[in-house]
């Protein structure tokens, strides 16, 4: 199977999941996302109209996702970073979002931030 740029790759095969917030705060539990915690190979949507919950998300575990979208929809959203994100695509940071981390804890980036 040829290998396509991820541009070239159909929307239907790309994997996402948005972050519902209905759980808790902590980005690694599956509840709080549409489709199970983001991995390298799956994109995190966070500010969406799937944001039901009154959680905000935070990372206090290593975390990995594809790409970032975050408050690029209809809700604010503050992504806390207390340990290490990476991302593997790009991040979107929407009018509506925010991104908190403490020095110390390295956001890796792949893609355009």
């Amino acid at each position: 199977m040829a290998k396509w740029p991820r541009a070239l790759v159909p929307a239907a095969a790309q994997a996402s999941t948005s972050w519902k917030g209905t759980s808790s705060t902590a980005w690694s539990t599956a509840a709080n996302w549409t489709a199970g915690v983001p991995t390298a190979s799956v994109d995190a949507i966070i500010g969406d109209t799937n944001f039901t919950g009154a959680n905000q998300p935070g990372i206090s575990a290593n975390a990995k996702c594809l790409s970032l979208t975050l408050g690029a929809g209809t809700k604010a959203a503050t992504l806390t970073v207390s340990r290490a994100l990476t991302v593997s695509g790009s991040l979107t940071i929407g009018t509506n979002g925010t991104i908190s981390h403490t020095a110390a804890k390295v956001i890796s980036l792949t893609g355009n931030w």
